[in-house]
């Protein structure tokens, strides 16, 4: 079974960062730029912990919300 905990913080409705661990053998962290009101830019990097076959690894993500958009209310 893994456990997974994350957590993340949000400043100024624009930036975020955030962290995670996963008990299987991983840590996350992750930095994010809101750059409109429907997109947003995400990198993270995952820090293996036990030898996966992949290792560390960089992510990058781009993400478009529909609708109402990010905005926060």
């Amino acid at each position: 079974m893994t456990t997974v905990k994350d957590g993340g913080f949000l400043y100024l409705n624009k930036f975020e960062i955030g962290a995670g661990y996963r008990t299987s053998n991983a840590i996350n962290l992750l930095a994010g730029i809101y750059l409109f009101d429907r997109l947003r830019f995400i990198y993270n990097y995952n820090i293996t912990l036990e030898g996966a076959a992949l290792g560390n690894t960089h992510g990058l993500v781009l993400s478009f919300q529909f609708g109402d958009g990010y905005a926060i209310p």
